[in-house]
């Protein structure tokens, strides 16, 4: 009988040890050369992670945070991308909060032309901050307006003008009349100047320049009203 011998041959291949780079693709198989990471979805998006952080100058709450590191700041106020730039928080500029990162000013602007009777005296009371218009303050029609706060950190300044004129045709100037000009914000008393003139003329008229400034409304809208009151009027023959 023939006898078959077979000869078994163990291969053995090394392949060298060396780094392996690559591209990741999420949602897609088509990753451009130059292209670390590709998403791609039809309804999705990326979520990067939510800080808390407090202090744009502190990296807390992230522990030496790495240079360019981005999240999102969800503390109040402050909400909105931010990065890491080495020494501190940057946010990122969106038409939420341009006007307070860049530094601008928004404007607002109202006006009335219609007349406000106040020949109803309130007499010459003290004005409490805070206190409602109740039955002393007449609202002036038209001097509303409605802003909007989007940082924690603000100033809100309001300038309010006008005139306001007698109905008078005989002349005194030893006569007098005096009013108040009040500011409130959402229902409440923020500002208020008195005022005083004399009928030195027919129909005297006086002129009334309110400025009140607001340090860190709370975020959010609020109401901006302009109130007059009448405190004082000593001439008879005359109202207002």
């Amino acid at each position: 009988m023939k006898k078959m011998l077979y000869l078994a041959v163990l291969g053995c291949f090394v392949v060298p040890s060396q780094k392996l780079f690559s591209q990741v693709g999420i949602g897609t198989t088509s990753v451009e050369d130059n292209v670390l990471l590709k998403v791609e979805s039809t309804n999705k998006g990326v979520l990067l992670p939510n800080l808390t952080v407090p202090s744009l100058s502190l990296p807390a709450p992230v522990t030496a945070p790495a240079y360019g590191l981005l999240a999102y700041n969800k503390a109040a106020g402050k909400e909105g991308f931010t990065f890491w730039d080495g020494a501190k928080w940057n946010e990122l500029v969106d038409s939420r909060n341009v006007y307070s990162v860049l530094g601008l000013t928004i404007s607002y602007s109202t006006s009335n032309s219609s007349p406000v009777d106040l020949s109803t005296l309130a007499g010459a009371v003290n004005y409490a901050e805070n206190s409602a218009p109740g039955t002393i303050w007449t609202f002036v029609p038209g001097l509303s307006k409605t802003i909007n706060i989007t940082q924690a950190n603000n100033s809100v300044f309001v300038i309010t003008e006008g005139m306001v004129q007698a109905n008078n045709s005989n002349i005194d100037a030893t006569k007098t009349y005096t009013y108040a000009i009040g500011i409130f914000v959402d229902g409440q008393l923020k500002g208020v100047r008195n005022y005083s003139t004399n009928y030195g003329r027919s129909n005297q008229y006086d002129f009334f320049s309110n400025n009140t400034l607001f340090k860190n409304l709370s975020v959010g809208s609020h109401e901006v009203k302009t109130y007059v009151t009448m405190r004082v009027n000593n001439y008879t023959n005359a109202s207002l």
